[in-house]
């Protein structure tokens, strides 16, 4: 007879989750499945994955928090560590543990460094509209303005090579217009922190 195999239910996953807590100290709780803290303008979170084969993935993202639907970083522990069953979670803890104090980006056992994260996009980010549009926000909110209209003359052009943008690129290049007419106008700053309060409200009550 073959096994049945399922994802735990969400208050199966939560001891599990829980017993992590003790290696976010300073973070704050998130929908009970993982820890984040925040660093303008980013966010940082991990959390557990609850996966289909009956294991829980710890997951790190780092998100921009001065766009709205901006780029996210995810990053997975290598193996064995990247997936834990929970008929195994006791004998791996410890090892788990390590794992993601020795792989996540940036570290989660200092104070966040933002530079590290902004470099992390940086080298990360392709010729496309969601990472030329976020890296425009990060450059501006830091005060990089010369390098901020690179970004958004590269996806304005990118726009206009589209014969019709989806819905999530037109809201993008949307957003990427709005921050270069606040950057002529001088209210970048103020344009961009009230994007940060919008996205930080978003993100405090959403899930992972």
């Amino acid at each position: 007879m073959a096994i049945s195999i399922k994802p735990m239910t969400k208050a199966e996953l939560r001891p599990y989750v829980a017993e992590y807590e003790s290696q976010f100290q300073g973070w704050s709780k998130r929908d009970l499945q993982g820890y984040y803290r925040v660093s303008a303008p980013f966010a940082q979170l991990v959390w557990f994955e609850n996966l289909r084969s009956g294991a829980y993935r710890p997951v790190m993202t780092v998100s921009i928090l001065v766009l709205n639907r901006g780029a996210t970083l995810h990053q997975f522990l290598e193996h064995p560590h990247r997936e834990v069953l929970p008929r195994d979670h006791r004998s791996r803890y410890e090892s788990v543990c390590g794992a993601m104090k020795a792989e996540f980006r940036p570290p989660i056992t200092t104070d966040f460094d933002t530079e590290e994260a902004m470099q992390l996009f940086v080298n990360q980010s392709t010729e496309r509209i969601l990472d030329l549009s976020s890296l425009a926000s990060l450059f501006a909110y830091r005060g990089d303005l010369i390098r901020a209209k690179e970004m958004i003359a590269k996806v304005l052009a990118i726009a206009r090579t589209k014969v019709k943008l989806l819905d999530w690129e037109h809201s993008l290049v949307h957003q990427t217009e709005l921050l270069s007419s606040a950057i002529s106008s001088g209210t970048h700053e103020e344009y961009l922190n009230g994007v940060l309060r919008n996205e930080l409200t978003l993100f405090t009550v959403g899930k992972p």
